[in-house]
């Protein structure tokens, strides 16, 4: 995060923006797989992987969408002053939800 950061800032003379994106659980393949394993191994169960879900802000992991519709704001003229800085994207999670 201090490397984005310091480069970021040093970046513009060159014309070139640096920003992170810093996410939180994201409900890909993997994440459910992970999930159905520690249910199976907590519970005998693997379908009861959506009770660790429960616990998360909104009760659910990120949509990969809401992640790439971030990435494509970043890269756009839209967000063409934004540079040096880190996104997290974890539903308020590090906010103290």
């Amino acid at each position: 995060m201090a490397f984005t950061r310091a480069l970021g800032g040093k970046s513009l003379a060159d014309n070139i923006r640096v920003v992170g994106i810093n996410p939180g659980p994201v409900g890909t393949d993997r994440h459910v797989t992970l999930l159905k394993t520690r249910a199976k191994n907590q519970f005998g169960d693997e379908n009861r992987y959506r009770e660790f879900q429960k616990n998360m802000p909104l009760g659910r992991p990120a949509h990969s969408r809401e992640i790439g519709d971030l990435m494509a704001f970043l890269a756009s003229d839209r967000a063409g002053y934004t540079s040096g800085v880190i996104y997290t994207v974890d539903g308020g999670y590090t906010a103290g939800w």
